[in-house]
């Protein structure tokens, strides 16, 4: 979410007590890791935007900043600043409103409003202890759990997409909607978990809306500076992680008790509802699980950005965006990824709108027709924006390729 972020209006040097790194990251490009002592944040920057940030000078002012960098835009100079300065990494400043939108950008159209964000690296503390053998001495039995879950699926799949038409006429919602928020609350203590096991310290959780629709979230501010690949790939993934434990559990026990029973319904939609956020998370081309797993093994940030603007480039005119980078893709590979992106798009709407057609069947043709142009609308929405995005971060040369 863009907010309008607070600027100095008189600038003040870099606080004296910070402890400063310098790394390269997994992309090759040098980075400076700023930690603050008084609060234990972990904050980087790219080499070049910390330099910049050095060049603050009491009673410095911001136009005299960027008179002092003529290379970089005053919009991206003043963005710059006002992170920093909301970190409290500079002396005693005094913040006041961006005057004229500078170092702000005004968005018509967002995907999510995020509504409350907290911090919660203590409860991280506690639970990693208890989650941990998941990620260890317990992972071949849960391996065994997800094939037992498979092989009857593999059996009783049939049967499980026909039950699925009762859920028109669903009458256990009052139970089942405590244990569908429990599991997705589940879905997030994968990710917070994960992350603080493998020396994540920066988390933070919220609620968003997302296309009007209430989620959650949680963010790892110092993920990237976890050292393997392996365990970064790890911690995109441990939410769904964790919603294949709920469907496997869920399942079994579907399969074990006796057909149309309470416990047999509820257990139908907690499976389902887990398994809708695995397909979700899974699709590698909307900035969720998946997509951030694949950003980690590609090592490239912004990889469907860099794809879009890799596509862009085919067309004629475009000559003007800005150059490449060397990020160890090669650019057939981005296009088949956009490529694919545009394709995977267009089919995830139409197979929207015809499983809501046959979910909503049974309860009349007037609701299950506005039930599934509904879905598919709010899926085609969220493409069209999250595309729109991409574009306009292409043309503003904001994630070169």
């Amino acid at each position: 979410m863009n907010l309008p972020t607070p600027v100095p209006h008189a600038l003040s040097a870099l606080r004296e007590d910070l402890e400063i790194s310098f790394q390269v990251d997994r992309a090759g490009r040098h980075e400076c890791v700023v930690r603050d002592p008084r609060n234990g944040n972990v904050y980087c920057f790219p080499r070049k935007a910390f330099d910049i940030l050095r060049l603050t000078r009491a009673g410095m002012t911001l136009a005299d900043l960027s008179a002092a960098v003529p290379a970089a835009a005053p919009p991206k100079v003043a963005a710059l600043v006002a992170k920093a300065a909301a970190a409290g990494l500079f002396d005693d400043v005094a913040h006041v409103a961006v005057a004229n939108g500078a170092g702000r950008r005004r968005h018509l159209l967002r995907l999510f409003w995020v509504i409350g964000e907290w911090p919660v690296e203590r409860l991280a503390r506690r639970c990693t202890p208890l989650l941990a053998p998941l990620f260890g001495v317990l992972r071949i039995p849960v391996a065994c759990l997800l094939l037992a879950a498979l092989a009857m699926l593999a059996w009783h799949g049939a049967r499980y997409v026909d039950m699925l038409k009762i859920l028109p006429g669903y009458p256990w919602w009052g139970q089942t909607v405590p244990l569908l928020l429990a599991s997705y609350l589940w879905h997030e203590l994968g990710h917070l978990s994960a992350a603080c096991l493998y020396g994540a310290r920066q988390a933070r959780a919220g609620v968003v809306l997302y296309l009007l629709v209430p989620a959650a979230f949680v963010r790892i501010d110092d993920v990237h500076l976890i050292a393997q690949r392996r365990q970064r790939v790890a911690v995109a993934l441990a939410g769904v992680y964790f919603d294949a434990i709920v469907f496997a559990l869920a399942f079994l026990l579907w399969c074990a008790s006796q057909n149309f029973s309470v416990i047999n319904q509820v257990c139908l939609v907690v499976s389902l509802g887990a398994a809708v956020r695995i397909g979700a998370n899974l699709f590698p081309f909307w900035r969720m699980d998946g997509y951030r797993a694949l950003e980690e093994l590609c090592g490239v940030r912004k990889l469907r950005v860099r794809a879009v603007q890799a596509l862009l480039a085919l067309l004629p005119g475009a000559r003007w965006l800005p150059p490449g980078r060397r990020h160890g893709v090669p650019r057939a590979a981005l296009i088949g990824y956009a490529a694919l992106h545009l394709l995977a798009s267009l089919s995830m709407v139409l197979w929207t709108h015809q499983f809501f057609m046959q979910l909503m069947g049974a309860a009349g043709a007037g609701w299950g027709r506005v039930a599934a142009f509904g879905a598919a609308g709010l899926v085609a929405l969220s493409l069209v924006l999250q595309t729109a995005s991409d574009a306009r971060q292409t043309y503003t040369g904001r994630a070169p390729c």
